[in-house]
C-alpha cells in the first residue's frame, strides 16, 4: 500500500484519462505479524467466494463492485520468494504487460526464476494462471474482480526478505511502468483512459 500512496503523492500526469480506486491493506494485523491470516486465523485473500465472508472481505467486495475496471493491480509480498515475480490474468490474447514489467524491475532488483511457484509454471518471473475462472473456492480479491468482468489483473510479488523501502521501490517502479504503458496505448487493445484501475 505504501507504494500506491507514494505513487499518488507524486501527482502523476494521468491527463484526466485514468480514474483510480485505491483499497487499503485488508489484513494489517497479519502484515505486522508476517502471516497471511488475520487475528481470527482466517486467510482473507481466500475468502472472496464465501456467501458470508469476514467483515474485511465483505467491505472490500461491496466497495469494489460499485465500479467496472479495466485493470486491477494488487501489491503483495511473498515470504518464500527469492526475487520479484508477478501473476497476470487477462482475457485478451497477446503478451500482456507481465514481460515488460519484469524487464523494468530487472534493472533494480533480482527476478524469481524458480521453475514453479505454488505449483504454477513460472515463465521468467511471469505466472499466468490457467483455468482461473473455473475455480469455485479460495477466491482472492483479484479472482473475484476477474469473475465480475475485470479483463486484466496483475498481482505484484516482492520478497518479504527485502528491506521495506526496497520492496516499496520495486512496487513503485512497476506501477510507474504500468501507467506509462496505459497512457502510451500499450495496454490491452487500446482501452486506455476508459476505465478505472484499483490498487490494493
Amino acid at each position: 500500500m505504501e507504494a500506491v500512496v507514494r505513487f499518488l503523492e507524486k501527482k502523476p500526469n494521468l491527463d484526466g484519462s485514468i480514474f483510480l480506486s485505491a483499497f487499503p491493506c485488508l489484513n494489517p494485523m497479519g502484515y505486522d505479524r508476517g502471516t497471511r491470516e488475520n487475528g481470527e486465523g482466517i486467510d482473507l485473500n481466500r475468502e472472496f467466494h464465501q456467501r458470508h465472508p469476514p467483515q474485511e472481505v465483505l467491505w472490500a467486495r461491496q466497495a469494489a463492485s460499485k465500479d467496472r475496471y479495466d485493470l486491477f493491480i494488487c501489491c503483495h509480498d511473498d515470504v518464500d520468494a527469492n526475487g520479484f515475480y508477478l501473476y497476470e490474468a487477462k482475457r485478451e490474447r497477446g503478451p500482456g504487460l507481465g514481460p515488460s514489467i519484469v524487464s523494468a524491475i530487472r534493472e533494480v532488483a533480482p527476478i524469481d526464476r524458480r521453475p514453479t511457484i505454488d505449483g504454477r509454471t513460472n515463465h521468467g518471473g511471469v505466472i499466468r494462471p490457467t483455468n482461473w475462472h473455473r475455480r469455485t473456492t479460495g477466491w482472492s480479491m483479484a479472482l473475484y474482480l476477474y469473475k465480475l468482468g475485470t479483463p486484466h489483473c496483475l498481482i505484484l510479488e516482492t520478497p518479504t526478505s527485502l528491506p521495506f523501502e526496497e520492496q516499496v521501490r520495486i512496487h513503485l517502479k512497476a506501477l510507474d511502468h504500468v501507467f506509462a504503458s496505459f497512457l502510451e496505448g500499450r495496454f490491452g487493445s487500446g482501452s486506455a483512459g476508459r476505465g478505472k484501475g484499483p490498487h490494493h
